[in-house]
């Protein structure tokens, strides 16, 4: 009976770990009145130069690296290159998802622009200093 109390604990403690560690980060990230935030994005995912922040040519390349047929168009389920245009990996190798798609996609085609990709990234400078920082790049309402 102990046996089964402390295995039935311990999945406790488990859920309640992974339930904590997928909630937000605490603190104040910081919202231009009226401004839409992007996805969750990983910093060191756009950083390509490590340099702490990510101007808008990282995030253009990395817009390149998506484009697998290089059309300067990216659709749901569209698979980047094995390699990047610059030689770099692009990591595991997934379709573009339906809700990349609806993060970026302003005028509901289905599709993403290399316009909508830029103006996404504008929306969530909120300095406008044509940096993202960390702190930029948070989760949306």
């Amino acid at each position: 009976m102990k046996k089964i109390f402390f295995i039935g604990l311990a999945i406790f403690v488990l859920i309640v770990v992974s339930a904590l560690s997928a909630q937000p980060p605490a603190g104040k990230a910081g919202k231009a009145k009226g401004q839409k935030r992007g996805p969750v994005t990983s910093l060191v995912k756009y950083d390509t130069n490590r340099d702490g922040k990510v101007s808008r040519q990282e995030q253009m390349s990395h817009f390149d690296l998506l484009d697998g047929d290089g059309d300067g168009i990216l659709r749901t389920g569209e698979m980047p290159l094995p390699h990047g245009k610059d030689g770099t990996d692009p990591g595991d190798l997934h379709g573009i998802s339906v809700g990349f798609i609806n993060s970026y996609d302003k005028d509901n085609d289905r599709l993403v622009t290399k316009k909508e990709f830029i103006k996404h990234f504008d929306n969530l400078d909120a300095n406008g200093d044509g940096f993202l920082v960390e702190s930029e790049m948070t989760y949306h309402d």
